[in-house]
């Protein structure tokens, strides 16, 4: 029934040798065995390939993709203003610039630039912005980019993540979600403004999950030389106080704008001056050095993770080829019956976060509402006071004084309204992700308990990211019915009556401005509060299908194996005793190896 494979560390004890023979060892372990194999797999080959992923993370409008295309030095990606959509963007070296598209529903992938005259850049915003693919609406799993960039050729791939705190709530749900794959990170900031709450919150998951970490500081050329250090220091310090860095952590000065333009035009004193020459420098010293302890701790961190399901299961079959059949069978039932209570758990989970969806959309409204008056007195007095202040207005002015004013305003009240939207929903997940943990944490410690084996507690689930729309309408003038026009009139009447017939006009407009607006960040809100709790909830439920099936599986083919084939259940056992000695001894090593999680820049300034 299950593979004769063990693992001979005395044979070859190096990293990939032994991630390939624990890999082996799972054939024929069900659907679960091969779901380890295929991770494990996965890891060796990159890190036989040599593979090193730098995740280029940060905030919206910060730079990335123009930094990512001056260190090629070539126009690759879209740096157009819509966002990225949730498709990270794998660059590798490759003998010619091309991509490849590959689709969710697996059809064949598309290849590109396919079109008469169209360019690498411009077939790639046909499927990785918000622009060319809405949401991804066509279906994109993955894109990996080739290119022949002396900086890819040691095996370095960039990795493009769609920004942080962007307008779409999957964006930066897509990033957190993606980081397990990478090694290490390059974490950009820039001016305007400078680290901001989201940032923060991003950057203490990062933590958990990189092993190394370089800050880019993009966009220097807009400051003068105090400015940078005084931003530098603030940065640093914010670094070291909330998040844990060490004092003075070191941010390499970047403009990815100049240093972009230099290279293109062969401009080398340009391309120095712009800071990038000294983080390639970095780069490519860092692929020579360093690249290979670093990316072994990464992966043999990643793969400890795997196998601690791998013994879970094992463990579990162990214990049940151990036992009698009346006594597997009478536990089998137990853990059943206790699946029926935790389903029903699960139910209970779920109307309990319908309920706070409820009190959310609820408080979502009163705070709408309160905008909506608040932001109609303001405006209003804006007008007012314009109109005591012309000796003669006209509808016009005030309507370009309007159009200058709303953006500010309402972008403004966004970040004040989405503060401390954030803070209450984050309140409301925090109480449901605990819930969350104790579903799963229940279900893992239940098999232990029934089968003694050894309990390890899960990690929890993911947090709210919250959803901004930086779209406000500025101008929604209604349309006078009458073929008379209202200031033809105006002129022959009082200027008291003139004032009282513009004061009207204007604030019928200025109503319908704050309806439009206010509905704007409300609907921006209730999307994004509703977009997150269905991947809280979908997300969940695959975890609990995940543990259930590593829980489970083992239990039920034991079960089989005891009916069908007694004579062998020995043999069995002391195989895969074996197996599991061996994979803890492996995944001991491997701890040892990936719990070297420095949080300082990955290159120290020099």
């Amino acid at each position: 029934m299950w593979a004769d494979t063990t693992l001979d560390a005395e044979r070859d004890c190096s990293l990939s040798n032994l991630l390939g023979t624990a890999a082996d060892s799972f054939e024929g372990l069900g659907s679960t065995g091969n779901a380890l194999q295929k991770a494990l797999r996965g890891l060796n080959e990159r890190l036989t390939e040599g593979r090193f992923h730098l995740a280029v993370l940060g905030q919206v409008k910060r730079g990335k993709s123009t930094f990512i295309n001056a260190m090629l030095g070539a126009p690759l990606l879209p740096t157009a203003v819509v966002p990225l959509t949730a498709l990270p963007t794998f660059i590798r070296w490759g003998s010619q610039a091309e991509a490849k598209v590959s689709f969710l529903d697996g059809r064949l992938a598309e290849t590109g630039p396919c079109l008469p005259g169209e360019t690498l850049q411009a077939f790639l915003e046909r499927f990785v912005t918000e622009a060319g693919n809405p949401r991804n609406r066509k279906g994109v799993r993955q894109v990996d980019v080739r290119f022949p960039s002396p900086l890819l050729e040691a095996g370095l791939v960039i990795i493009d993540t769609p920004g942080i705190g962007s307008t779409l709530t999957h964006n930066t749900e897509a990033t957190l979600q993606f980081l397990p794959q990478c090694d290490a990170a390059l974490f950009m900031v820039s001016p305007d403004p400078p680290m901001t709450e989201v940032e923060v919150l991003f950057l203490r998951k990062v933590q958990a999950k990189m092993t190394r970490i370089l800050f880019i500081l993009n966009k220097v050329d807009y400051l003068d030389l105090a400015e940078r250090k005084v931003l530098l220091a603030f940065i640093q310090d914010l670094l070291a106080e909330h998040l844990g860095f060490p004092a003075g952590t070191a941010i390499h000065e970047v403009s990815a704008r100049r240093g972009l333009q230099a290279i293109l035009q062969g401009d080398p004193a340009g391309w120095q001056a712009s800071g990038l020459g000294q983080v390639m420098e970095r780069l490519q010293a860092f692929m020579r050095r360093e690249k290979t302890p670093v990316l072994e701790a990464s992966v043999a961190g990643k793969a400890a993770g795997i196998l601690d399901e791998a013994l879970l299961f094992i463990q579990l079959t162990v214990q049940s080829l151990k036992m009698p059949i009346q006594d597997l069978e009478a536990r089998l039932a137990q853990f059943e019956e206790a699946l029926e209570a935790i389903r029903h758990e699960r139910v209970l989970a779920a109307d309990l976060l319908a309920g706070d969806r409820r009190r959310a959309h609820a408080l979502l409204e009163e705070m709408a509402e309160a905008l909506r008056q608040k932001a109609h007195a303001i405006l209003m007095k804006r007008v007012r006071t314009e109109l005591d202040q012309q000796a003669r207005p006209t509808e016009e002015a005030i309507q370009v004084m309007l159009a200058t004013m709303v953006p500010g305003f309402f972008e403004q009240e966004l970040e004040v309204i989405s503060a401390r939207f954030t803070t209450r929903t984050e309140q409301m997940l925090t109480a449901h992700q605990a819930r969350a943990d104790q579903l799963l944490d229940q279900l893992r410690k239940t098999a232990a308990d029934l089968f003694e084996v050894r309990y390890r507690a899960p990690q929890g689930t993911g947090a709210f990211k919250l959803n901004r729309d930086p779209y406000w309408v500025s101008r929604q003038w209604t349309d006078s019915l009458s073929p008379i026009n209202p200031a033809w009139v105006d002129r022959l009447l009082p200027a008291a009556a003139r004032k009282r017939r513009l004061l009207a006009r204007v604030g019928a407009q200025v109503d319908l401005l704050v309806i439009r607006n206010v509905e704007n960040l409300r609907w921006s809100l209730y999307q994004s509060l509703d977009e997150t709790l269905r991947r809280f909830s979908a997300n969940l439920d695959e975890r609990l299908a995940a543990t259930l099936q590593v829980t489970r599986e083992g239990m039920v083919l034991a079960l089989e194996k005891r009916k069908d084939q007694a004579s062998s259940i020995q043999e069995d056992v002391i195989r895969l005793g074996g197996m599991a000695t061996q994979l803890g001894q492996l995944q001991s090593t491997l701890r040892v190896h990936g719990s070297h999680r420095i949080m300082e820049a990955l290159f120290p300034v020099t």
